[in-house]
């Protein structure tokens, strides 16, 4: 695996059985009547019978304990998932996809402003103003309005503008692995584009950038949602999809589209 690569996991899971079963002894048929009275099968009990196993997150748990980094555990839940005859439990429906990294260091950085991507370290603040870094207003000041906006403020708040405090800030974003989330992003609902469209007085200050203005009334924020869309989530709604001349589990097209946009690069 390279180090800004993913590792996506899928196993299935299975419940614990009477432990009676016997199975091929490997003996041939001359040393199988000599063997036959020392060699014993006996049920090896562990786990009860009908008890799940956790393959899956014991797996998982096995692989964190080896380095790796647990970074999702996905629901992949099967709308069209087969019939089943049980009459002691609820039908399975979903199966865990589970997305493993091993860096837990940059390993490469992106440019915010000029979409750039480098391997090695950029210099942020001690670059180039508007290509590595720019200025941004402290946190819990008063930000500093965009020139346009200046007749908008109040005359007894221009002072406190005048004396609002700034930073360097870097332009670059450190990656510890390949990771495109606007590649899997989903389409906002008419509602949400809707709702964008009206003033907001109270918001989070997560929510806001940089050139929020705090104006006599209440803030009012530069908010908008992404052009490309929403994250998608940790749960993934895909039908299971048939094959012919092929293994019945075979992964659906779709299931592993998700992995391979985000988890690889075009280049």
């Amino acid at each position: 695996l390279k180090k800004e690569g993913s590792l996506w996991l899928n196993i299935g899971d299975t419940y614990g059985g009477s432990c009676q079963g016997g199975g091929d002894t490997g003996l041939s048929k001359e040393r199988h009547r000599k063997e036959l009275l020392t060699y014993t099968n006996k049920p090896q009990r562990k786990l009860m019978p009908k008890c799940l196993l956790m393959i899956p997150e014991r797996l998982a748990w096995s692989l964190i304990q080896n380095g790796w980094i647990l970074r999702n555990k996905i629901i992949w839940y099967k709308p069209n998932s087969m019939p089943s005859s049980v009459k002691d439990r609820l039908s399975n429906r979903w199966e865990g996809l589970f997305l493993f990294v091993k860096s837990s260091k940059p390993v490469y950085w992106t440019n915010r402003k000029t979409g750039k991507l480098v391997t090695k370290q950029p210099l942020g603040t001690k670059g180039i103003e508007e290509i590595d870094w720019e200025w941004r207003n402290i946190e819990g000041s008063w930000q500093r309005p965009n020139r346009d906006e200046i007749f908008k403020i109040p005359s007894r708040q221009k002072s406190t503008y005048a004396t609002a405090k700034l930073k360097k800030v870097s332009l670059w974003t450190a990656h510890d692995y390949y990771f495109d989330l606007d590649a899997v992003r989903e389409a906002y609902t008419d509602s949400t584009h809707e709702r964008m469209k009206y003033p907001i007085n109270k918001i989070p200050r997560a929510w806001t950038d940089e050139k929020a203005t705090p104006m006599s009334g209440g803030k009012t924020p530069n908010f908008n949602i992404s052009d490309v869309g929403k994250n998608p989530g940790d749960v993934f709604e895909i039908n299971t999809q048939p094959f012919p001349k092929a293994h019945f589990a075979v992964f659906p097209e779709k299931l592993c589209e998700k992995p391979i946009k985000v988890g690889c690069p075009e280049q």
